[in-house]
């Protein structure tokens, strides 16, 4: 019986409990029941993530992709743009995010 299994790329091999939560950008602005919204749920939301590298889920604050780097960013950023957001939308909710580095200093 063959098993499938995922192989997490290098880059996110030094992630643990204590620092993950850093390198999580939330997506719940563009994702709901709502009409607007292309993503409407998990099922959705893994297939618009599922051919990206990224590593990415839910949990209780959320859906979330995990970003260490500008490659990261650029891939999410297009998966979400090739499923028909736009790409001021998508920034509107990554960088606020990106930008606001004070609960690391708390």
């Amino acid at each position: 019986m063959r098993e499938n299994y995922y192989k997490i790329p290098d880059k996110y091999k030094n992630l643990n409990e204590s620092n993950i939560h850093s390198a999580k950008i939330y997506m719940d602005n563009l994702i709901g029941p709502d009409d607007n919204k292309i993503i409407k749920g998990m099922v959705d939301f893994k297939h618009v993530f599922k051919d990206t590298s990224l590593l990415y889920g839910k949990d209780k604050e959320g859906y979330f992709f995990v970003a260490l780097d500008t490659d990261d960013f650029n891939q999410a950023t297009d998966a979400l743009e090739e499923v028909g957001y736009l790409r001021d939308d998508i920034l509107d909710t990554i960088m606020p995010q990106v930008l606001d580095r004070r609960s690391m200093i708390q």
